[in-house]
């Protein structure tokens, strides 16, 4: 399907106990006839919801390598890697050294920002999450405590997951991403869910109980 509407959209990654320069810079292809097939139903996201075309087919395994990073980010991946495994989804991810279908890589970047990724494209993960190496980026001592939550929230966007809160003004600024034609998830509770890793503002440690559900209807085993 040929993509005629390209969007980037930009979460930030704030933490209640400290202020982070954080942002997750995120850009990806949204094909626009798939407006048509998923309207918005809607116009506030503060429920769990889909874009259709970003859900995955499977079962499958998802390949992940890392180009040339210092140990702490490999041992933060296989960290989040595994908490992915760990719900025994249809997509399954596995630390490759040779070709992959996601790479983890580094490059300085600016201050405000500590990852960047992206949505699923023609039933592909989105192939690469980018750390930033710089200074103020994920292997700053300050944010050691925050390097396998980070890339475990890339790597859902990789797989499809969106923002709970990407149309809501919340304390880390007012809404940047352009909407999506989102469905909502039946059977989720209504109301934000302010424990979820996938959060742009304020994101939880791990995945919450609503996370896992979410990613089970998308990826639960039958």
């Amino acid at each position: 399907m040929k993509t005629t509407c390209i969007f980037l959209g930009i979460c930030l990654i704030c933490f209640a106990c400290q202020k982070e320069p954080a942002a997750t810079k995120i850009n990806s292809d949204i094909p626009a006839d798939e407006k048509m097939l998923y309207p918005i139903t809607h116009d506030v996201t503060t429920e769990d919801v889909v874009y259709p075309p970003y859900i995955l087919s499977g079962p499958r395994n998802i390949r992940v390598r890392v180009a040339a990073l210092p140990t702490v980010l490999v041992t933060a991946l296989g960290q989040a890697l595994n908490n992915y495994n760990v719900l025994q989804l249809k997509l399954q991810f596995s630390l490759v050294n040779t070709t992959a279908d996601i790479t983890l890589q580094g490059r300085v970047m600016d201050s405000s920002i500590l990852a960047v990724s992206g949505y699923p494209s023609q039933d592909k993960p989105y192939p690469t999450i980018t750390v930033n190496t710089g200074p103020h980026g994920l292997l700053n001592p300050a944010n050691a405590g925050i390097v396998r939550r980070v890339i475990q929230h890339e790597l859902g966007h990789c797989i499809g997951l969106l923002h709970p809160d990407r149309n809501v003004l919340r304390p880390c600024g007012p809404p940047t991403e352009t909407p999506l034609p989102v469905i909502n998830v039946p059977g989720m509770p209504g109301g934000l869910d302010t424990l979820s890793l996938m959060l742009r503002c304020n994101p939880g440690n791990v995945f919450s109980p609503r996370d896992i559900q979410l990613l089970k209807w998308m990826y639960g085993r039958p």
